[in-house]
């Protein structure tokens, strides 16, 4: 089945858009932050982030209500630095006036225990740990209601829309101050079991689509996505070259079938030879039209299936 630009072709070139942040950006001020850091014993209760740590957990932080800006950093990692090196921590609650609160662990891999608190600084980093995001809907979600939450995402989120078939296009919602975003009754009004679509955005401009999400008040949903680091040269070294995903004609000039081996394609992102995004697709058909915006050039297309990134080198070679 053919597909032409009707179908969701989002064209991201991330320098042009001036609410997003550049890959040099080190915090939301753009420079390194410097707080009071002590060490904090972790209950179970819900932090202002909307989230239950375990016990001792090793990567809780929690930063003052200036440098939280408003729930923006809720699940970012920070690195935070002491006399005796560095340690990477997730933002999961609001602190006190005095600055950074980390866990004991934590505190102690950059500074002696002994001591309680010292001045230290921190910047926001791509969180480094191998998971893929999870979207969570709150307990007391219904029809006329219903809070989300996603887990785990590298990059601090950006917005979070969900499809409707009523306006045909992606709704943005509603960023709650516990970091849920709420569909309320004027988005959708469906029942559990229903399937839902949603696009996630980072900081930086980068896109997920989460596609067949059902939704059960109180459920996770794995989506076996993750957003590429800010390079997004990273992925393409990351991703897997077994032949699964086939792109002809390569050379290419307008049109390109695709065929995978590893299961439905969800999404292709094109990388030019530094690494950076210059083209992507969402749920593409069996063939795709290439707009005559992208010059012609070498490409490095990714592909993102529920379980699997596949890459493959194609050349697009546009004629009069």
């Amino acid at each position: 089945m053919k597909s032409f630009l009707s179908l969701i072709f989002l064209s991201l070139y991330f320098s042009s858009f001036s609410q997003f942040l550049s890959c040099d950006s080190v915090d939301y001020q753009n420079q390194p932050g410097r707080s009071v850091i002590k060490y904090h014993y972790v209950s179970n209760a819900a932090t202002a982030c909307g989230t239950h740590p375990m016990a001792g957990d090793s990567l809780y932080c929690a930063i003052n209500q200036t440098d939280y800006i408003n729930y923006a950093l809720c699940g970012s990692c920070l690195s935070v630095k002491g006399p005796l090196g560095e340690v990477v921590v997730r933002v999961s609650d609001m602190s006190g006036i005095h600055g950074m609160d980390i866990s004991p662990k934590a505190f102690s891999k950059i500074n002696d225990t002994s001591l309680g608190s010292f001045e230290g600084s921190w910047k926001r980093i791509a969180c480094p740990f191998a998971l893929n995001i999870v979207l969570w809907f709150d307990t007391g979600s219904n029809s006329f209601y219903k809070k989300i939450k996603l887990f785990y995402q590298r990059n601090a989120l950006y917005s979070l829309e969900m499809w409707s078939s009523k306006s045909n296009s992606y709704i943005s919602l509603l960023h709650t101050q516990d970091d849920f975003y709420v569909i309320g009754a004027d988005i959708d009004t469906s029942s559990a079991g229903a399937v839902m679509n949603f696009r996630a955005t980072d900081i930086y401009g980068q896109q997920l689509i989460f596609p067949g999400v059902l939704f059960y008040p109180g459920t996770q949903t794995p989506t076996f996505q993750q957003f590429p680091f800010c390079n997004s040269l990273s992925i393409a070294l990351a991703a897997s070259d077994e032949g699964v995903l086939t792109l002809f004609p390569n050379p290419a000039n307008q049109e390109i079938s695709i065929l995978s081996k590893g299961g439905e394609i969800l999404q292709l992102l094109f990388l030019d030879i530094y690494g950076r995004i210059k083209y992507v697709v969402s749920r593409p058909f069996d063939i795709i039209t290439i707009p005559p915006e992208l010059p012609s050039g070498v490409y490095m297309v990714i592909g993102y299936t529920r379980q699997q990134v596949y890459r493959k080198k194609l050349v697009l070679k546009h004629t009069n």
